[in-house]
């Protein structure tokens, strides 16, 4: 947590590191996220890294990387640089389908 010189909250950083393992019909896919979200005093929030890492056997199936800045908690979206496909609701499900 980071604050001013009067001790007032300025910033928080948290790492997170998420791992799933997703399975149908008979196949897997695994989910390796890795980002830090940054909460502002202001009530913005910032996304920065692989949001979502979604690999199958053939390689890639979805990756949201880069930065996303949240207007607010209910994460309105403010601002985002780099591919984001799922946020914007690209789905991995025809990589599950039979």
């Amino acid at each position: 947590m980071f604050s001013d010189g009067d001790g007032n909250f300025v910033k928080a950083l948290v790492h997170i590191d998420y791992d799933a393992t997703i399975s149908a019909n008979g196949k897997t896919l695994v989910e390796r996220d890795t980002f830090t979200r940054t909460f502002y005093a202001d009530g913005t929030m910032r996304d920065a890294g692989l949001t979502v890492h979604i690999q199958g056997p053939g390689g890639i199936v979805l990756r949201d990387a880069g930065q996303v800045v949240y207007r607010d908690i209910n994460e309105t979206v403010a601002y985002v640089h780099g591919p984001h496909p799922q946020l914007f609701g690209a789905s991995f499900c025809q990589a599950l389908t039979p």
